[in-house]
């Protein structure tokens, strides 16, 4: 590699990294995962490039797609919030985990206790076929408490309280 390479290659996967994020943005999904394909070609250890392309594969109903990329960024970092997120959300809501589901949801939120994505998360999951009607308005709850202007949980709130009848 010549003098230089290294910043080409440096330069060029940050871009390409900014490109698929657009894509990802304006819902141009293979686009997107092309780019984080080139991304990781350059560098298969780029964090943010496997756990957004995990993010393309739920978007794109691919679960086992996800997971993979959701696990693989949590073998190189344990302590990344945003992939026990969504690897919560995917075992709930797509594999109907819910044990699972909720661990690694309580594993975000041990790492970062006000992640209201996490607490909304954990609503849906509890307030699903879960049944834990109560628990699910405490997180929704948590979740506004947060970020009161967090529209997904007012509406899943609102949803909860009409559909049970609840106070």
């Amino acid at each position: 590699m010549g003098l230089f390479g290294g910043f080409k290659n440096k330069y060029n996967k940050k871009s390409l990294f900014k490109k698929a994020n657009t894509y990802l943005e304006n819902g141009e999904f293979d686009k997107a995962l092309m780019c984080y394909d080139e991304v990781l070609e350059l560098d298969q250890l780029f964090i943010d490039a496997i756990f957004y392309k995990g993010i393309v594969f739920r978007k794109n109903s691919k679960s086992d797609e996800a997971l993979e990329c959701f696990n693989k960024v949590l073998e190189l970092d344990p302590e990344y919030v945003d992939a026990w997120v969504e690897k919560g959300g995917v075992l709930g809501l797509f594999k109907r985990k819910f044990s699972e589901s909720i661990s690694c949801l309580d594993k975000a939120l041990e790492l970062d206790s006000k992640n209201v994505v996490a607490w909304y998360v954990k609503g849906l999951i509890l307030s699903g076929p879960c049944q834990h009607l109560h628990e699910a308005l405490n997180c929704f709850d948590r979740a506004l408490d947060l970020d009161p202007d967090f529209k997904p949980a007012k509406e899943s709130k609102k949803l909860l309280k009409a559909s049970y009848r609840m106070p």
